[in-house]
């Protein structure tokens, strides 16, 4: 998901400058050079949220402490669609604390109770990241 945010977040904002430039080269109305910065906006601000998620990623993977949790279920997640199919939800569980993570491709419940690398950050046990590229 980060990496459809992260190429929505790209294409926006490269519509929204080439508008932009075009409209200005064309002297456009200033009510249409500011339509298309809507686009830059959108574009930036989902930019900036897919490189700030990779980045907390990055670092949990590289500072968090490593736990392996066992799944405990696996549940659809209906609020979202992706090319028509709903990505998972993995709960899992390690010494009683629960976590969930999100997994695009189909899963089955077979994968209930084997265990799953968990990334804690140390500084607030409610930053973790569930590897899910372990499933792979």
């Amino acid at each position: 998901m980060q990496t459809a945010l992260l190429l929505c977040g790209i294409l926006f904002l490269l519509v929204g400058l080439i508008l932009t430039v075009v409209f200005f080269v064309v002297k456009m109305p200033l009510i249409a050079c500011l339509f298309t910065m809507i686009f830059v906006v959108i574009g930036a601000v989902m930019l900036i949220v897919a490189l700030k998620k990779k980045a907390q990623a990055k670092k949990l993977r590289e500072n968090g402490r490593k736990v392996y949790a066992t799944i405990t279920a696996v549940s659809p997640n209906y609020s979202v669609t992706i090319n028509g199919r709903h990505p998972y939800i993995i709960h899992c569980e390690y010494n009683g604390v629960p976590y969930q993570g999100d997994y695009a491709r189909p899963i089955t419940e077979a994968i209930v109770g084997k265990t799953i690398p968990v990334y804690v950050s140390t500084e607030d046990p409610k930053q973790y990241l569930v590897d899910t590229s372990a499933l792979n």
